[in-house]
């Protein structure tokens, strides 16, 4: 099974990075989210992509849509 996770409208994972959440994502949410599924993707609004762990995928906003438009988009 999979797992989707939408960032409150506006976040990024640049801005947890920033403010030293990342940190804590990965070791308090992430890890045991990625021990119980599948795959795990976490959509952002930022520009950085990549895999945070063997399974977990960071997905950003590549064609810069406004936010807005973007949170109605994302579960597409």
């Amino acid at each position: 099974m999979n797992l989707c996770i939408f960032l409150a409208i506006g976040e990024s994972w640049e801005d947890f990075t920033a403010k030293g959440q990342d940190r804590l994502w990965l070791r308090d949410n992430l890890s045991a989210y990625s021990r119980e599924f599948t795959q795990v993707y976490i959509f952002s609004y930022g520009k950085k992509a990549g895999r945070l762990m063997p399974n977990v995928f960071l997905l950003p906003n590549k064609w810069g849509i406004h936010r807005f438009l973007y949170a109605i988009m994302m579960p597409f």
